[in-house]
Parts: C-alpha cells; structure tokens; sequence
C-alpha cells in the first residue's frame, strides 16, 4: 500500500519515516525490512524476492 505522510504523521511516527521515499516490508503482517531512498528497480526485486 501508499501512504502519504503529509496526511498520516502519526503513522509515519509509528514507524520511524524520516526520509522519502521509505519502502516497509512486511510478512505475515510482521514488519521484516525497510529500503530508504531510491532504488533502481532491479535493487528493489532483488531484495524483496528474499521474503517471498
């Protein structure tokens, strides 16, 4: 999902966003990962393939 920190602070406080773009990964509901600033997109697959 998207979130726009602007309208949810509290959320983005909840889970320490300092920076944007911040990509969460979550499993089985239980947050595992996070991935600040850009990434090219092959980077990105590469490190959320370990979760799948």
């Amino acid at each position: 999902g998207k979130l726009n920190t602007d309208e949810n602070p509290n959320t983005a406080m909840k889970h320490r966003i300092m920076s944007i773009p911040t990509l969460l990964i979550f499993k089985d509901g239980e947050y595992v990962d996070r991935i600040i600033g850009a990434s090219p997109k092959h980077a990105l697959v590469q490190q959320i393939e370990r979760y799948l």
